[in-house]
């Protein structure tokens, strides 16, 4: 799952009986029961009861909302959750920037104040002009080798500019108590390899290829030069996309998983001077180090020599402009729309300055401002009702483990210690990393941005060869998202995604448990999918399943490959089953766990049938799951989302998801055979 959004809504007590048409193929019974209150006023009108349910779901629970929602011209999409989660933030920010909020670190607010201040100041940025990244173009005009190549690739890096690959730390698959360098594919100012190979993307790698041409005219290239150069760029980065693999292939933790002595991995890229970038990263050379992807960085070995250095300079200079794009004058930021915005996701207007400031001080200083956040939004009641919620659903999860048949007794018994270890991380990281050393200048946003970025290269890349901190969190609390670590076997859920509409503590229960119940089902079940069942309890990557048990897990995956492989939300263009397939398994169990987890509440809370918006609550519990993906979009977005991203459209992940369940059956009864109950239903868990 991803995303990052927040409005606290009105309670308000809103019953609907009786409006459920019975030109439906679903066959509703309405008991008769009392209604209870909904702090989600938008719920009830969200739906769209003239869609058939059983023809098209999502529409059904969403679609009032899809009629409603017209797309603002700065965003290629728009969330009904997701969306007013970040409004809640972008609110938080903007109240504790101009001083609305009694901080509680006025030193830290301060930081933000002025960070804030210098990312605002767009004269200054004009005023400056390049002048700020001039010392990093003259050595990188400087670049006479691969040597001072690969050291310019590592100080830009330090400034979160990607270049050539990636990087990052994470535990070892098969030691997860000692962090490990990991190096895998990168260095593309395209989504992903196939928007160089794939001719019906060509239009955008044209797009591509002239905004690169403008903005190395910009930095002072005669057109005639930055047209070659820009050439010679995409040329290049599409030699380095030969060498990647696919998104389902990165997604294998077992093939990209190949550990090296560091004197190992020289040996086998003996034209690649690693220690320059190193260096020039003052990082020590690491003992060990994961390739991730091995055929990439042997490509490496053989396309940097065999590539002429005025195209490797030009490289460098193109990814320095776009990935400082942001912090240089408004010439270069605007290019960067004209084609990321514009071009690659469909978008017709630019965001706001402010939005776009607001964004960046939450994710570069959310460790400043997230214990208030969790303060103001988060109270301890909120806070245990959400406890309350995640432990129903991770004992759904071991009931669901112990009536799975096709697993044979020893794998099941390994499954159910692996549920049973899972730890659950609530609201905020218990430490903060702390940022008091920083020095920003309100006139100087590249600076200012720079140091940020270094000190957080520096804090995570210190950890490689270290033993893993089990507390430590890989996002803040303001963050609208949750995630599942396998090699810690850790879910995490921050205070930004417990907010209404997703949860509230006053909020009926069937609605928590249809929407954020679901997202932590979602990332519980992730560690059963094809890539997190390969690690232990103790997030070890190994095998535990017997063979005949792994063979039924093959199989039953292939269910959900063809059917998600069917879906086609464009003219000619298809979703890919294999790529989505580790989502798609998450969604269906997330759902599945959602609704077994309610059933625990229900009884322990003494509930019986009560109406919610007019329908009763088990079944608000799926409009509830529905909603939370309530999704528009531009074309563009849609189309270039299928080809890059491991989920599913939104429409599917719901509709995908329905289809499969036996309790969306039993509740609302649609015919056999209709798209919601089709005859052959994918299931694994």
């Amino acid at each position: 799952m991803k995303s990052a959004q927040r409005t606290v809504a009105v309670l308000r007590v809103t019953l609907l009986a009786g409006l459920l048409g019975a030109s439906w193929s679903c066959s509703h019974k309405q008991a008769a029961a009392p209604a209870t209150p909904n702090p989600d006023p938008a719920f009830a009108s969200s739906m769209d009861r003239s869609v058939d349910p059983a023809q098209d779901f999502y529409r059904y629970a969403t679609g009032g909302w899809l009629n409603a929602t017209k797309l603002p011209p700065d965003s290629p999409t728009l969330s009904r959750a997701f969306s007013q989660a970040a409004a809640r933030n972008a609110q938080f920010s903007q109240d504790l920037i101009g001083g609305k909020i009694n901080s509680q670190d006025p030193a830290g607010l301060t930081l933000v104040q002025t960070y804030y201040k210098s990312c605002m100041d767009q004269a200054a940025l004009e005023e400056r002009g390049l002048t700020p990244v001039r010392v990093l173009l003259d050595r990188i005009g400087a670049v006479d080798g691969l040597e001072k190549f690969f050291e310019m690739t590592g100080i830009l890096q330090m400034l979160n500019v990607p270049v050539l690959f990636s990087a990052s730390v994470s535990p070892d698959s098969h030691d997860p108590t000692v962090n490990l360098l990991q190096l895998t594919q990168g260095g593309l100012g395209l989504p992903g390899r196939n928007f160089y190979q794939d001719k019906s993307l060509s239009a955008l790698k044209q797009g591509y290829t002239i905004y690169l041409r403008d903005i190395l005219t910009e930095s002072g290239m005669i057109v005639p030069e930055a047209e070659a150069a820009a050439q010679a760029v995409v040329a290049f980065e599409g030699r380095l996309a030969d060498a990647s693999v696919t998104f389902a292939e990165l997604n294998d933790p077992s093939a990209t998983y190949n550990p090296a002595t560091f004197a190992d991995f020289q040996r086998k890229t003996p034209q690649l001077p690693w220690k320059s970038l190193f260096g020039a990263q003052s990082l020590a050379v690491p003992a060990r180090v994961n390739i991730q992807v091995p055929g990439f960085f042997s490509g490496l070995n053989t396309i940097l020599p065999s590539t002429g250095l005025d195209t490797l300079r030009s490289y460098l200079r193109a990814r320095l402009l776009l990935g400082t794009a942001q912090q240089l004058p408004a010439r270069f930021s605007n290019l960067f729309f004209d084609f990321y915005g514009k071009q690659l996701q469909g978008q017709t207007t630019a965001p706001s300055r402010a939005s776009l400031c607001q964004g960046t001080v939450t994710s570069d200083l959310g460790d400043l401002v997230q214990h208030q956040y969790v303060e103001l939004f988060l109270p301890p009641a909120a806070l245990a009702a959400a406890r309350e919620l995640i432990e129903d659903l991770q004992a759904a999860l071991r009931e669901t483990l112990e009536a799975v048949t096709w697993m044979d007794a020893p794998t099941k018994n390994s499954a159910l210690e692996k549920a049973s270890a899972i730890i659950a991380q609530i609201g905020a990281p218990t430490k903060a990393a702390g940022a008091l050393s920083y020095r920003f200048d309100p006139k100087k946003w590249f600076e200012n941005a720079a140091s940020v970025a270094q000190a957080t290269f520096k804090r995570t890349f210190d950890q490689a060869g270290k033993a893993v901190d089990p507390h430590a969190w890989y996002t803040d609390a303001l963050t609208v998202n949750a995630y599942y670590d396998p090699q810690r076997n850790v879910i995490v859920v921050p205070a930004g995604i417990l907010q209404l509409p997703f949860f509230s503590a006053d909020a009926p229960g069937s609605l928590n448990y249809g929407s954020i119940g679901a997202i932590v089902g979602h990332e519980l079940t992730h560690g059963f999918d094809s890539g997190g069942r390969l690690f232990d309890a103790k997030g070890r990557m190994r095998d535990w399943w017997s063979a005949a048990s792994a063979q039924q897990f093959a199989e039953r995956s292939k269910c959900f490959v063809a059917q998600y492989g069917a879906f086609q939300p464009f003219p000619g263009v298809s979703l890919n089953g294999s790529q989505t397939l580790n989502e798609n398994i998450a969604d269906n169990g997330g759902l599945k766990l959602a609704y077994a987890a309610y059933q625990r509440w229900r009884a322990r809370h003494r509930v019986s049938d009560v109406a919610v918006a007019g329908m009763t609550d088990k079944q608000a519990l799926f409009v509830a799951f529905g909603q939370t993906w309530a999704t528009v979009s531009t074309p563009a977005f849609g189309r270039n989302w299928v080809a890059r991203d491991p989920h599913a459209l939104p429409q599917y992940r719901v509709n995908g998801s329905i289809a499969n369940s036996i309790d969306f059956a039993a509740l609302f009864k649609p015919a056999a055979g209709t798209p919601m109950n089709p005859p052959t239903k994918c299931s694994i868990w």
